[in-house]
């Protein structure tokens, strides 16, 4: 969780509101980390635990509130454009990616501090996230009140909530006017959007495989290599101008917004037409 903060704080440099919500998840967690790592020091003293795991509901209630405004933040980008939602998606699908794994090392934490009725109830959470990996149907909600029925809850509102994004996310992609693609590594494309045959002529199956160079005008190929460069080592968000040769060997002027996800080893592109701009 603390190396997925650090990465999304990157991409949320020049966002500051996003960035304010992130800085208060992060401070409420690292308070929950120290509270678990206190726990699991803990195990042999069943009553030092308990009491441990007990004070852990005030911050577990703020940090439900910040994870149910990250929630709505799903809803609130379906207005933004292209380019913003897939950015932004990609950010909120990594942050809960991530807390689902915060949530199963909470349940592992809190199993060990109470009796076996309450460890087969938070055995459910557990294996909630085995069926989620697995792309399987969670099991039925938890009943009750208390706070493993509300683990259980916010386990499933995330996982729904991924789902949901991931959804949008594939259907802007699709409707996108503009080139929307993923590169790996060495700058080769592994995914476009069908606006790629609009824009540039070629279809996404015959440009997947292919280096970004082999589309350049010969004048920008080396100045790319370096922004490529940059946005790996450097800054992973980055805007620059280059020249893609169409298929129909026109000269297509491009404006890219580019970030680089060092977890997927992979730059997420938006490519603009400015040709007429």
């Amino acid at each position: 969780v603390p190396d997925q903060f650090n990465r999304l704080e990157k991409v949320l440099k020049n966002d500051a509101p996003r960035m304010q919500n992130l800085r208060e998840l992060r401070k409420v967690t690292d308070r929950l980390i120290l509270q678990l790592e206190r726990i699991l020091q803990q195990q042999d003293d069943p009553t030092s635990s308990l009491m441990t795991a007990q004070g852990l509901k005030p911050d577990l209630l703020e940090f439900y509130t910040l994870l149910s405004e990250l929630r709505k933040e799903n809803d609130r980008i379906m207005h933004e454009g292209a380019e913003i939602q897939v950015r932004q998606r990609y950010v909120l699908r990594q942050l809960l990616i991530a807390f689902l794994v915060f949530n199963v090392v909470l349940a592992v934490a809190l199993a060990l501090s109470f009796n076996r009725t309450t460890t087969a109830r938070l055995a459910v959470v557990l294996d909630n996230s085995r069926r989620l990996a697995l792309g399987q149907q969670l099991n039925p909600l938890l009943p009750g009140s208390d706070e493993i029925a509300h683990l259980d809850k916010v386990f499933n509102e995330m996982a729904a909530t991924i789902a949901e994004a991931n959804l949008k996310e594939r259907a802007v992609v699709l409707h996108a006017q503009e080139v929307i693609c993923s590169l790996d590594a060495q700058g080769h494309f592994t995914k476009l959007n069908p606006a790629v045959l609009k824009v540039w002529g070629y279809s996404p199956e015959e440009m997947i495989g292919a280096s970004i160079t082999s589309y350049l005008h010969e004048d920008d190929r080396q100045s790319t290599i370096e922004y490529l460069h940059r946005l790996k080592t450097q800054d992973p968000n980055l805007s620059f101008e280059n020249r893609i040769i169409g298929k129909s060997g026109a000269t297509v002027e491009t404006l890219w917004s580019a970030h680089w996800s060092e977890s997927d080893s992979s730059l997420f592109c938006v490519a603009h037409d400015i040709t007429d701009s």
